[in-house]
């Protein structure tokens, strides 16, 4: 399918829902695949997309929002394999939650002189916001070296 075709089969499917959730998935979609047909991509490459968005079936017979959405994680990770691209939110995701599960160690090993609770409610705040500041850098390195999609 080509990525033409498969934006307009999300604006149909965008126009025709509901649900907030559902919407933000298909536009999603769009964003990503139109983000790629502005890049001058070479003819495999566009080949291989082509190919990765028939394998995930986006036609067929009705399917689900959770097939869309993991449609979407899959397409998303591909994507960051094969090309090195990475969407708008990808290391703030990553770095917020590793941020949290960092700061939740430290504040039960290193901060427990405070009440525990304090220690770890401080850790996790810190190193939450360290994970943002870490990943704002690494996207914006991303964006100037035309990664970011």
């Amino acid at each position: 399918m080509t990525s033409k075709n498969a934006i307009k089969l999300f604006h149909r499917f965008a126009a025709k829902a509901t649900k907030r959730s559902d919407i933000r998935i298909y536009q999603e979609f769009i964003r990503i695949l139109s983000n790629l047909e502005n890049r001058e991509l070479t003819q495999s490459e566009t080949e291989s997309i082509e190919s990765k968005l028939d394998a995930v079936e986006l036609t067929g017979p009705v399917k689900k929002i959770v097939h869309y959405r993991t449609a979407l994680r899959r397409f998303e990770r591909y994507l960051h394999e094969s090309f090195s691209f990475v969407t708008k939110g990808y290391y703030k995701k990553r770095g917020i939650a590793f941020g949290a599960v960092l700061g939740v160690v430290v504040g039960t090993v290193w901060l427990s002189d405070f009440e525990r609770s304090i220690g770890i409610s401080l850790a996790v705040s810190v190193g939450t916001l360290l994970g943002i500041v870490v990943a704002d850098y690494l996207e914006s390195r991303a964006k100037s070296s035309g990664k970011l999609i």
